[in-house]
């Protein structure tokens, strides 16, 4: 059970802030993170000598957030795409990132499971403990985190981020706070991408943050419609990804994003049927 309300903790705080990140056309910028916490990762490592440690969490979000900074400022300053951009710095990150390991750190054993498919199976495993009071599943309370700053974010600044995702010189134009809130969905972004990304591996996260709000978005046109949808969307391909592996003994992260995509796929079918319909 403690598994399953992980996924589905993960399934929220990401489809909440992949339905921001979709409609601002900057969903390939978690895939950039989820490589950029390797050089994290490492100095973590050559501090505390130990894979088990909390600090692997704040320097993987130090260098994640830092890349993040490093793309924005490129991408204000030099004439290439933002795609481009952020090709360019997560491959660097993560180039040095393998270099640390190779020369400086060769007894760290960072394998595809850590770090491409994510160990979900075993996040129960690893608790929280508080003056020797275990409190649960560590990730639990780091994904819970996420979840109450997402949520508080978007219902604070819904109206907010509405109008600047939409027509961002507008939103400008009236006095909204724009930088403050594009630095809050980086640092939220990031903030949640490092934190699954613990538990899930690469490409789970990115199947969170990017699946359901594209389905979403073939939904809706609103942004409350899209962030319904993603995370309803999230939340079924959670549940029935998780049965299905529990079922076949399969990969709970590739069942689950697996699902999500048949239903992507499914609701792209139905709509492209009605509309064939309708003109029929």
């Amino acid at each position: 059970m403690s598994i399953l309300i992980i996924v589905f903790l993960a399934a929220i705080s990401c489809s909440l802030l992949g339905a921001l990140v979709f409609l601002r056309r900057e969903a390939m910028l978690v895939d950039a993170i989820s490589h950029a916490v390797l050089p994290g990762i490492v100095v973590a490592f050559l501090i505390v000598s130990s894979l088990s440690s909390p600090f692997f969490m704040v320097f993987a979000f130090l260098f994640a957030f830092l890349a993040v900074m490093i793309m924005k400022f490129l991408a204000t300053r030099i004439r290439v795409s933002k795609e481009s951009v952020i090709g360019i710095v997560f491959t660097a990150f993560f180039a040095i990132g393998v270099l640390m390991i190779s020369r400086v750190a060769g007894n760290v054993h960072l394998d595809q499971d850590a770090v491409i498919y994510g160990s979900v199976e075993f996040a129960g495993f690893n608790r929280l403990e508080l003056f020797g009071v275990d409190l649960g599943p560590r990730a639990i309370w780091s994904l819970g985190v996420a979840v109450l700053l997402n949520f508080g974010f978007v219902t604070l600044f819904y109206k907010e981020l509405k109008t600047m995702i939409f027509d961002e010189k507008f939103a400008v134009s009236i006095g909204m706070p724009v930088r403050f809130l594009n630095f809050m969905i980086l640092f939220l972004v990031t903030l949640t991408a490092v934190v699954a990304f613990e538990v899930m591996g690469s490409i789970m996260v990115l199947g969170l943050f990017a699946l359901p709000a594209a389905g979403g978005y073939l939904l809706s046109r609103s942004l409350m419609g899209v962030l319904v949808y993603a995370v309803l969307m999230g939340l079924v391909g959670s549940l029935l990804g998780f049965w299905w592996a529990f079922a076949g003994d399969l990969s709970i992260g590739g069942a689950v994003i697996t699902v999500l995509g048949g239903i992507f796929v499914m609701i792209w079918g139905l709509l492209r049927f009605m509309l064939w319909f309708r003109k029929g």
